[in-house]
């Protein structure tokens, strides 16, 4: 619902656009390919949730990225 999503935005201090991304954190998965488009994107913020073994990769990526 609208209302909830936006007061779950607010909850978070996130604005603009959010993304969510669940999955096992292996490069199948596209994760890289999500974090990498976040320089295309204006105003948006990337969660990616679950585990495994890209995991400091991923992070590694974003830290590049800004």
């Amino acid at each position: 619902h609208v209302r909830d999503r936006s007061a779950a935005k607010a909850k978070l201090a996130v604005s603009g656009a959010l993304l969510v991304s669940v999955g096992a954190l292996i490069e199948r998965k596209g994760h890289a390919v999500s974090i990498a488009a976040l320089k295309h994107l204006v105003d948006t913020r990337l969660v990616i949730i679950g585990s495994g073994p890209e995991r400091a990769g991923f992070e590694k990526l974003a830290a590049r990225i800004g």
